[in-house]
């Protein structure tokens, strides 16, 4: 997280204190859904289906829900995490989503606000590969 917060301070991380602390917020959840996901993918193989399962049945709607509910608390969801403009928690949601997207879209699909913000920053990843 130390290096995540070097890299927000050049214009990804609040204007104030209390905002990079509401950004750390989401950003923790995001680890946390990272790291669930990345114990149970790592966990021996004959308990690695079981595990992915309960990071689908309960890690998922659990967290997943609790992120959905912030980011509505912006503008109804319809924006960036905070603020107006994007910070290092909607990189970093954006990443865990893209890399966990596949597997598990059934479950995205079930929150709206998060489909939509990953669906923003997917059209806005491919602007961008395509200009340079």
């Amino acid at each position: 997280m130390v290096i995540n917060r070097q890299i927000a301070n050049q214009g990804l991380y609040g204007s104030s204190t209390q905002e990079q602390a509401q950004i750390d917020v989401i950003c923790e959840g995001w680890l946390e859904v990272w790291q669930k996901f990345s114990q149970a993918k790592s966990s021996p193989k004959d308990v690695q289906a079981d595990n992915l399962e309960i990071f689908r049945n309960e890690t998922i709607p659990q967290w997943l829900g609790y992120l959905n509910v912030l980011l509505a608390k912006n503008k109804g969801g319809h924006g960036f995490f905070f603020g107006n403009n994007v910070s290092c928690a909607d990189i970093l949601g954006y990443l865990v989503c893209d890399h966990l997207w596949n597997q598990f879209i059934d479950e995205f699909n079930k929150f709206p606000l998060l489909l939509a913000h990953y669906s923003r920053f997917q059209v806005t990843r491919i602007s961008i590969s395509c200009c340079n």
